[in-house]
């Protein structure tokens, strides 16, 4: 299960589709989320970037911690500081979301289609929970996408794994912090 969330714990995008320990940067390539930020189908926030561990690849769309080759300076520690802090959001979501549907810790379900609607089944009720004093609820607002992974391949632009405009943004953001 891939997520983003808000800092309500909120799910505003599940991706479930790759059982097993398939990599993080594999499961990104693959969702409907990256592929419709790469078609322009979808379209981030001006200068908006999702927050990942370093298990994902830079981009102008992912913004992940400085490697920690035992040379950073102050600035790049303090950037990790505050990008890990800022991270624990989802970390928690998903605790959240295993503490209420304790099914999610053993389901013993024998197909990959029926785990991934027991996931998004409890994913969805997790939202539900949390905007429970919310009137204007709307179930097809709540994830960007909920396909299983078998999508027709869509063309991406050559530069949506730009590196250089990740580097470049996550170094304007490492001033940011340090100012």
């Amino acid at each position: 299960m891939q997520a983003i969330c808000d800092s309500a714990f909120r799910f505003l995008d599940v991706f479930i589709g790759f059982p097993g320990s398939c990599h993080d940067a594999n499961v990104w390539k693959n969702s409907p989320l990256y592929k419709g930020i790469a078609s322009g189908q979808i379209h981030l926030a001006k200068d908006a970037v999702i927050l990942a561990d370093s298990a994902y690849p830079l981009s102008k769309y992912i913004m992940v911690p400085y490697r920690d080759n035992g040379h950073l300076s102050r600035e790049e520690k303090q950037f990790n500081y505050y990008l890990s802090s800022t991270r624990v959001f989802i970390e928690q979501a998903f605790g959240i979301l295993r503490q209420k549907f304790k099914i999610l810790n053993h389901i013993d379900v024998k197909s990959q289609k029926d785990i991934s609607k027991v996931v998004l089944a409890c994913s969805i009720l997790h939202n539900f929970i949390i905007r429970n004093s919310t009137t204007n609820f709307e179930v097809e607002n709540t994830f960007v996408n909920l396909e299983d992974g078998n999508n027709p391949e869509i063309e991406l632009p050559e530069n949506i794994n730009d590196t250089n405009e990740g580097v470049e943004k996550r170094n304007n953001l490492k001033m940011l912090f340090v100012s």
